[in-house]
């Protein structure tokens, strides 16, 4: 067993759009989290830089000792799949910061019969995360009024 975190999705043709939104918030949270000097890598965790994010897939990996298992949301396999469950252990290696910020994204552009999540993590866990997302998304997205002061720095 490790640290892991869960999601349920039910991606049919008319999300593609809303998939499409999803992948501009995670590039901008990869971003912002590389800025702040989280290493992001390919699905293998071997290639720097490597992350997929585009329309129709999020896929990355921490770097190197820094990864462990792939996040990896993929709309054309999922596509019309109804309850497909996944999940990624981050064994709280650094890039964990990166995949609670890109599932706070997820849950934001999604409603939660289109997409839900749990975690092995506590509330604790997951405010840098949150907070990440605050940072990349800022002046973009209001946040919901439930998360606004774990949201704070």
């Amino acid at each position: 067993m490790g640290y892991t975190h869960y999601w349920r999705t039910s991606f049919t043709q008319e999300h593609r759009e809303k998939f499409a939104e999803f992948s501009k918030r995670a590039r901008k949270i990869i971003d912002t989290a590389k800025a702040e000097g989280v290493k992001i890598a390919g699905i293998w965790g071997d290639g720097l830089d490597e992350e997929i994010v585009d329309s129709t897939q999020v896929s990355f990996n921490g770097f190197n000792e820094g990864a462990y298992e792939t996040f990896s949301i993929n709309f054309e396999m999922l596509e019309d799949l109804r309850n497909d469950f996944s999940f990624c252990k981050t064994n709280h290696r650094p890039y964990d910061v990166v995949v609670v910020a890109v599932l706070t994204a997820a849950t934001e552009v999604f409603d939660e019969t289109i997409f839900r999540v749990s975690s092995d993590g506590t509330e604790e866990d997951w405010v840098e995360g949150e907070r990440l997302y605050a940072r990349a998304m800022a002046g973009e997205v209001k946040m919901p009024p439930a998360k606004q002061e774990r949201w704070l720095p």
